[in-house]
């Protein structure tokens, strides 16, 4: 069900649709243990296409974690879908933006390989080499204001403990989607949609969206100021288990096989401040569209992350969606549609609708999951209009 903001209906964007697919690769069965035989690719895959195709007004989609591009890709085309898809260093799945050829033509993309992007101008200030990437597009066309569209797509950092990473991955994604609309000289919206990997309590998140970062905030990136061993080959291997990727179900819930950091070797809080002050904030278009339906019908208890969290109200993420990703072994808010608007722009982008999330009773024994969806993480959606 699409929820509709009703002060916002004024011309539109189409809408965007953002899906981490769950990449056929990395599913194990004993990381989804009451999933059965949609499981297998033959009866999950369908579904999945189903999710992309049910709705004629998406005319942009985010993926991530795809693979079996050789099916997906013509899927796409035969509902008139252009796409762009990208991966990692030796990944077997990436990610993709897709988009209504019929509208829209593609300017320029760029893929950002975070492992390889300088900081702070002079040094990488890696602490985990992670393959991951991200993907920005540049659309003409669309009816967007200034005629046309600037949409990124990424998959950070899974593992829970490397808060740094992640913040520096998201940092420097914003700062590339940026760079790109100063480089095109186009005051282009901008929007980035994926699967995050952190939750709206983190300092990630708080950084971005131009929050003070917290007491708990600054502890969690201070102890995931390390170096591990992809980095540095010095440091010794001392555990093998839970760091591979798909070990989500069971990680090390410990940092291991990294050296603490150097000083001034990675970022510091100031650097990560003067980063998201200098291309932000971003606003997120599910924490400012269900906010706006707070204390109506339209919003029952155990829809936004509050309702689960010990959230104030006023905090910016509170309304994000109760849950984004819920399998067996874990459940939580990962994904997000966030709006990188230009201070010069005249046109205010406005959210108009949301696609409803699914509440916890649905997702009970977690995804994927027979009439519920194809991923371990739900579909979002949004409208966006301007004014």
């Amino acid at each position: 069900m699409f929820v509709y903001v009703p002060r916002f209906r004024c011309s539109h964007l189409p809408e965007l649709f953002p899906l981490k697919v769950l990449a056929q690769t990395l599913v194990r069965r004993e990381h989804f243990p009451n999933s059965g035989n949609i499981l297998r690719e033959k009866q999950r895959f369908p579904m999945i296409l189903e999710e992309l195709k049910n709705d004629s007004a998406v005319k942009l989609i985010c993926l991530q974690e795809v693979d079996r591009m050789e099916k997906l890709a013509p899927a796409l085309k035969d509902v008139g879908f252009e796409y762009i898809y990208a991966s990692g260093v030796n990944k077997k799945h990436g990610c993709v933006i897709a988009f209504q050829q019929a509208e829209y033509r593609p300017e320029t993309h760029k893929i950002i390989y975070y492992d390889d992007e300088l900081a702070d101008g002079s040094k990488h200030a890696l602490s985990f080499k992670t393959r991951n990437i991200g993907l920005i597009v540049a659309l003409r066309g669309g009816g967007a204001p200034g005629g046309g569209i600037i949409l990124a797509t990424t998959h950070l950092f899974w593992h829970p403990c490397y808060y740094y990473e992640r913040t520096r991955q998201a940092l420097i994604l914003l700062r590339e989607v940026r760079k790109l609309q100063q480089e095109l000289s186009v005051d282009w919206p901008c929007i980035i949609a994926g699967d995050f990997n952190f939750d709206p309590a983190d300092p990630a998140y708080a950084l971005l969206r131009g929050v003070p970062l917290t007491t708990a905030h600054k502890q969690a990136l201070d102890t995931s100021r390390v170096v591990h061993h992809s980095v540095d080959s010095t440091v010794p291997i001392t555990y093998t288990k839970g760091e591979q990727e798909g070990d989500e179900v069971n990680p090390s819930r410990q940092i291991t096989n990294a050296r603490r950091a150097e000083p001034k070797e990675l970022l510091s809080d100031e650097d990560f401040i003067a980063l998201a002050t200098s291309s932000g904030p971003v606003r997120s278009a599910y924490d400012e569209g269900f906010r706006s339906l707070f204390n109506t019908s339209l919003l029952p208890e155990g829809t936004v992350f509050k309702d689960r969290a010990s959230m104030p109200t006023a905090t910016l993420g509170a309304f994000e969606p109760c849950y984004t990703a819920y399998a067996h072994f874990w459940q939580t808010t990962l994904d997000y549609i966030f709006i990188v608007q230009d201070q010069q722009t005249s046109d205010q982008l406005n959210v108009s609708g949301l696609l409803d999330v699914h509440r916890s009773n649905q997702l009970e024994g977690g995804l994927p999951k027979e009439a519920v969806g194809g991923s371990d993480h739900v579909s979002l959606c949004c409208e966006l209009s301007w004014s």
